[in-house]
């Protein structure tokens, strides 16, 4: 099997972590979560990394990945660990960039999106709003396509709900091992930077992919958020854009390369340097999931 790296993109909530953890699920495969964090840290919590296996600290596999350095991170590790495949949902545009432009093995990059609604409940179950995922979504999105970083789709609630046909399909792309029970990614032990904080719990317990229900309070406002996403070109532009990349639509040569020559460094990818600074100067909080919150495993 030839060694990559499989970058799994995508905004906050939008189910990355699971997807990250299903695909690891593999004796010779490497789940890392958003190892950038480590590397590039902008809370508080990225700068004392736990490992989310039982051992915690204490891991010996994680305390390797920790004494690799950011430029080769992925070759070494797999390297280091005897791996063929490693999974990093970083999701950060600018890591995605230059890992892309920077590795010296093969790179597919897959990104994980919600349609608006699910992405609304997501933010709005945390007590972020009914609206703050708009920001989230047309920010990151636009990024993505103006940084030409070929990628391919998985729309998040069409992947679990129907997975039993997406995950063998999705595996047979990237050529990595597909198995019966790959989804069932809580009976494999990984070793964890970061993500879901509701999901990084579910790891080596049993576990269920659904997508959740939505709230009463939700409910109620509904209507008035489908009609607003409904008459929201700008929203539906980019919607149709992201399943022109649907996977199922592209075969596995199409996007897995070794070296990408037309990925650009917009302007925003020198105000994120800038931003990342700021960051790590002043640290932000951990998130509401982390601060007496219940944490969540839809990420």
């Amino acid at each position: 099997m030839q060694r990559k790296v499989i970058l799994v993109l995508g905004t906050g909530r939008s189910g990355s972590t699971i997807v990250d953890l299903i695909l690891g699920n593999d004796d010779r495969g490497m789940s890392c979560g958003e190892v950038y964090a480590y590397f590039r840290p902008w809370r508080k919590m990225h700068r004392h990394p736990t490992c989310s296996c039982s051992s915690g600290v204490e891991c010996p596999v994680f305390n390797k990945m920790r004494e690799l350095h950011e430029n080769g991170f992925h070759e070494n590790c797999l390297n280091t660990l005897n791996m063929d495949f490693i999974i990093d949902s970083s999701k950060e545009i600018n890591w995605a960039i230059d890992v892309n432009l920077n590795s010296r093995i093969p790179v597919a990059n897959i990104l994980v999106y919600k349609e608006p609604i699910d992405l609304a409940y997501s933010f709005f179950k945390r007590g972020l709003g009914i609206q703050v995922w708009r920001e989230h979504f047309l920010k990151y999105h636009k990024q993505l396509l103006a940084s030409q970083i070929p990628f391919i789709s998985i729309n998040y609630k069409t992947f679990v709900e129907s997975i039993d046909t997406e995950l063998p399909a999705l595996c047979s792309m990237l050529k990595i091992p597909y198995f019966e029970q790959k989804k069932a990614f809580w009976n494999h032990q990984s070793h964890h930077f970061f993500g879901s904080a509701g999901t990084r719990e579910q790891i080596g317990q049993k576990s269920s992919l659904k997508v959740p229900e939505f709230s009463q309070d939700f409910q109620n406002q509904l209507e008035e958020l489908k009609h607003d996403i409904e008459n929201d070109k700008e929203v539906n532009d980019i919607l149709e854009k992201l399943k022109e990349y649907d996977f199922q639509l592209f075969s596995s040569n199409d996007f897995v390369h070794s070296h990408f020559s037309g990925i650009r460094k917009p302007p925003f990818y020198y105000w994120n340097i800038l931003k990342r600074w700021r960051n790590y100067i002043f640290p932000r909080p951990p998130p509401l999931s982390l601060q007496g919150r219940k944490p969540d495993s839809s990420r």
